[in-house]
């Protein structure tokens, strides 16, 4: 009974500081939302959808090579119980980032311009350098945020995220004032550099040196990230850019483009909003397994959470979608909202899981992450191409929407029977 009297303070105190930090992280994204919607309608005027899929295209390349650079080893930074090794992996992950790097931007460097023309993607060809550094800077974002989630470093992750979302904003609306047709990408490169020299300025524990052999000890201990969860996330980083690159190729650019300002419009606020979650409901979940009970009452209490923060948004572009970004972002934008309506009920579901996806990293089911991986690899190609068969995009955007809600209900189903065994 006195140990409970004790425990209880405590329990509320966790929950507090809990709360605290999803606030402080919610807020800087909120910050992030608002400033985003407002420049949309400007950047929308300042950039035509040609352009806007040509920065697509380029987005998409650097989102495809992001995964190779951290093998997804950044996962494993909140795992060990001791910091010291957490550094380590730090330590690893730069590595690994800078020797990618190189090979990289070497290997597109000699790529043949008649390459990315046979394919229909010329205009990315003079950025393509640019996209590989670009996937590097996100990759040692990632790394490095984990080092600050460990050290529950909120302050100074809600300060990145402020600082890279005003820089960039205020950059590509100056580029875009100055008629350069590729500003978005030039802001894009130069907002991330400056955010990841921020956030390891205010690492709180600085990485170790390391010889060769102590860094592939390092990586053969935590092999699941590279075996399991990089696998995965590779097939289905590179199916979620499939979209941009089969509409350019299938269709035209400005209806890839009018596709990226859709999805990043409808996802800009459940990325944001649902990273800022993610982050603390990872550090807690992980500190609550293996009890099955707590658990799973994080994992409902973190849904129930989330769900009346992402119905709303939801409902509104299924009806208004189509007016709403004619009247906002112009005429030539409307496709964008017809298609934003079609594919709106998939944030629905998305907003609810994408935060908790951490679960299955804690939970060690990394390899059904396989498994729904090479779904995804079949299943989103395939519903565009039906799109294409029939020359109907929507269509193929309708038949994309149902599947990844069967997909996303599948998974979470895995992980509530997980929760649920005794």
């Amino acid at each position: 009974m006195i140990a409970r009297l004790i425990a209880l303070p405590q329990l509320k105190l966790l929950r507090s500081r809990s709360f605290g930090h999803v606030s402080q992280l919610m807020l800087a994204n909120v910050f992030g939302v608002v400033l985003s919607t407002f420049t949309a309608p400007l950047v929308a005027r300042l950039y035509s959808p040609s352009a806007v899929g040509e920065f697509a295209l380029f987005m998409a390349f650097a989102a495809m090579l992001t995964p190779l650079f951290t093998l997804r080893y950044e996962a494993a930074v909140m795992l060990p119980k001791a910091d010291e090794e957490a550094a380590a992996l730090l330590k690893l992950i730069e590595r690994l980032a800078l020797a990618w790097l190189g090979l990289l931007a070497v290997a597109v460097f000699l790529a043949p311009v008649s390459l990315f023309q046979r394919a229909g993607y010329a205009a990315l060809y003079p950025w393509r350098v640019g996209a590989v550094l670009t996937g590097f800077l996100v990759a040692m974002q990632l790394g490095v945020t984990a080092g600050h989630n460990r050290a529950q470093g909120y302050g100074v992750m809600s300060g990145s995220k402020v600082l890279q979302n005003s820089l960039y904003a205020a950059l590509v609306l100056g580029l875009g004032w100055l008629a350069m047709r590729n500003g978005q990408i030039i802001a894009t490169m130069i907002a991330y550099l400056v955010a990841v020299w921020w956030l390891k300025s205010k690492l709180k524990f600085s990485p170790p040196a390391m010889n060769w052999s102590a860094t592939a000890a390092l990586a053969r201990k935590h092999f699941h990230s590279p075996c399991y969860l990089f696998p995965t996330t590779m097939l289905d980083t590179f199916t979620k850019q499939l979209p941009v690159f089969l509409i350019t190729a299938w269709f035209s650019t400005e209806l890839a483009g009018s596709f990226s300002i859709a999805w990043r419009l409808l996802f800009l606020p459940v990325g944001l909003l649902g990273a800022a979650v993610g982050q603390v409901f990872y550090q807690r979940f992980s500190q609550a397994w293996p009890d099955r009970r707590e658990a799973r009452r994080i994992l409902l209490k973190t849904w129930l959470l989330l769900a009346p923060l992402a119905v709303v948004p939801c409902v509104v572009f299924m009806i208004y979608g189509p007016q709403m970004f004619a009247w906002g972002l112009g005429e030539e934008w409307r496709q964008s909202g017809v298609m934003a309506a079609v594919i709106a009920p998939v944030t629905f579901f998305v907003f609810l899981s994408s935060p908790t996806s951490g679960s299955f990293i804690v939970m060690g089911l990394q390899k059904y992450s396989l498994v729904f991986g090479l779904a995804t690899l079949v299943y989103r190609p395939a519903c565009l191409w039906i799109g294409w068969h029939y020359h109907n995009l929507n269509l193929g955007l309708q038949i994309f929407t149902i599947a990844e809600i069967f997909q996303i209900l599948t998974y979470n189903l895995v992980v509530l029977q997980k929760t649920s065994e005794k």
